[in-house]
């Protein structure tokens, strides 16, 4: 019998396959967006670790059903198997309580902000901040939220005395959180997560706890390509484009339907025939946002209406090679090393796993990465004017974006520059 995972969404599926028949089963390991995937996780982080170890037991266990029952449907049914459901006992245990969380979250019974049910990707979130806590509590002694109910009639130094342990309990959380090696940014929205499931359970129980403080989230520092490169790249100036093989024109199509279009990596590499609107003189883009559930539409450049057309017409598809993001992550980096305007050195504040600040300076190319090119996209057409609420649309940022505002201030810091190089030349 053989086995082997797979990527299907953001779910690892096992294929088990004995040579004549195949059957597949899902693991309910999810890929989170941070992650990739290609067989196994990669990274050398305790969270990449820890998804191996549950890849390498899902195998075992799988291997296990095999050999004992011979047939697939069996295999099938008794792994996909859910144990009954125990009634709910009462509990005050906060890790216990974050798992019902998660439970009512799936059956509606929390509801999002806008009184709307929680999409799979957010559930997942979720639920990977509560296997969190879960997990420390069977190295650390749980928390019980009654240890820390502050009596309003108490006098301010025992109100004191029950904060401060509370605060040091998350502090003590937020070091092991730091051990598994996950930066302040991930740390920061993962406690954030937990301050709302925490409120949650203290509001429902009639209990009144201190806050869990809110971390500050190092923001990091824009870095994209210079609107004039993103220009020349787009027309093909250098006439790079007939010269690549097979694998780069891949990475050249990829990178600049992310440069027009603003859409992210997944999004992109999902493209098909499908999405197209092809007339006579303009091929319209039609895609359905991942994140967002909003379809965008756009009409695309010649250039690369072109040899979408060419593509389809040899390959029967839009990219020169069936998309395969092990070739994305692996050579994007290596792609633009080739342009020479890529060769300048960038230098930006960031901070490390307990946030300490450093400089990284390193030459643009190195920098490159499929989240850059979003980004370059939605500067792009902010530095062009174009008005901001069709960016939004086509990038799936809401009408209040924080993010999108960063994007913003990026664009108007570098408009200063250029009025300040006007002045020395006008002036000087």
């Amino acid at each position: 019998m053989k086995i082997t995972f797979y990527a299907r969404g953001r779910v690892v599926q096992a294929r088990i396959s004995d040579g004549s028949e195949s059957y597949r089963i899902s693991t309910g390991i999810t890929i989170y967006p941070h992650l990739r995937f290609n067989g196994e996780f990669k990274g050398r982080t305790a969270e990449v670790a820890q998804l191996n170890a549950d890849l390498s037991r899902t195998r075992i266990r799988l291997t296990e059903l095999y050999l004992e029952h011979r047939d697939f449907k069996k295999v099938r049914e008794l792994f996909e198997e859910k144990p009954p459901e125990l009634p709910e006992t009462e509990t005050y245990i906060l890790n216990d309580l974050f798992m019902r969380y998660i439970k009512y979250m799936v059956t509606g019974e929390v509801k999002s902000n806008g009184k709307k049910h929680y999409s799979k990707a957010s559930i997942d979130i979720y639920r990977y901040v509560a296997n969190l806590l879960n997990e420390y509590s069977h190295f650390y002694k749980p928390m019980d939220i009654r240890d820390y109910h502050i009596d309003p009639n108490w006098d301010a130094q025992k109100k004191r005395q029950v904060a401060d342990d509370f605060a040091n309990y998350w502090k003590k959380y937020e070091d092991y959180l730091i051990d598994r090696g996950l930066a302040i940014k991930s740390r920061s929205e993962i406690m954030n997560m937990t301050g709302i499931i925490t409120k949650y359970w203290a509001d429902r129980l009639f209990f009144s706890i201190p806050k869990i403080q809110r971390l500050d989230s190092h923001q990091k520092a824009i870095v994209v390509f210079d609107h004039q490169f993103v220009r020349k790249f787009l027309n093909d100036d250098d006439r790079m484009y007939n010269k690549l093989s097979p694998e780069q024109k891949f990475l050249w199509e990829i990178s600049a339907t992310i440069l027009i279009t603003t859409l992210r990596i997944g999004d992109a590499m999902s493209l098909t025939e499908k999405d197209l609107i092809l007339t006579k003189d303009i091929v319209y883009l039609r895609k359905k946002n991942e994140k967002t559930g909003v379809y965008s539409e756009m009409p695309l450049p010649k250039f690369l209406s072109d040899i979408y057309r060419e593509n389809l017409t040899r390959h029967g598809r839009i990219y020169s090679i069936q998309p395969d993001r092990e070739v994305v992550y692996k050579g994007m980096k290596d792609f633009f090393r080739m342009y020479d305007d890529l060769h300048e050195i960038v230098s930006v504040a960031d901070v490390d796993v307990r946030g300490k600040e450093f400089i990284v300076s390193k030459p643009l190319w190195e920098w490159v990465h499929p989240h850059l090119l979003r980004k370059t996209a939605i500067t792009t057409m902010i530095y062009n004017k174009v008005p901001e609420r069709f960016i939004k649309f086509a990038s799936g940022h809401s009408t209040n974006s924080t993010a999108f505002e960063r994007y913003v201030g990026h664009v108007e810091k570098y408009y200063k520059s250029e009025i300040n190089d006007y002045y020395g030349k006008m002036f000087n």
